[in-house]
């Protein structure tokens, strides 16, 4: 895969993620997903697949997603670091799941550069980025309202 569409409206990150109680790849109710969710889903995972799951290395075993069975990139975030602009996270995993989860201090500009940065410096993926932040943002306060 050499590029990645993250859409706004069904990001779950920012604004919308301070609606939900956890950190997932896909959140079932609303069907919001992280960057991560949005690159297991682009390597073939169903996306009910990605439901409830934290990480996607807890997902490199599922048969019919060989691009993500393959990834070497994902092997590496079990020891790669990137201590210069991430030296508070174990991994480059976490580095992503921390950029995408936080919820205030960060700009939504800041956060897209350095999800895209993560990606390219270490998976050799262009990440674009297209729709509206509000879409996610009424999807999850919705949600939250049913609950």
């Amino acid at each position: 895969m050499e590029t990645l569409t993250i859409n706004r409206g069904e990001w779950l990150t920012g604004t919308a993620r301070a609606y939900m109680n956890a950190s997932v790849l896909r959140h079932p109710e609303t069907t919001l997903k992280c960057c991560l969710g949005f690159y297991g889903e682009a390597c073939g995972l169903m996306p009910t697949q990605l439901d409830n799951y934290i990480a996607l290395t807890q997902l490199m075993h599922i048969e019919n997603s060989p691009e993500l069975a393959q990834a070497q990139w994902l092997r590496q975030w079990l020891d790669a670091k990137d201590t210069k602009r991430f030296p508070h996270c174990a991994n480059v995993q976490d580095a992503l799941i921390d950029t995408n989860d936080k919820q205030s201090g960060i700009h939504p500009t800041r956060r897209e550069a350095a999800i895209k940065y993560l990606f390219k410096k270490y998976g050799g993926i262009e990440v674009n980025f297209v729709g509206r932040y509000a879409e996610a943002t009424r999807k999850a306060r919705a949600a939250k309202k049913q609950q």
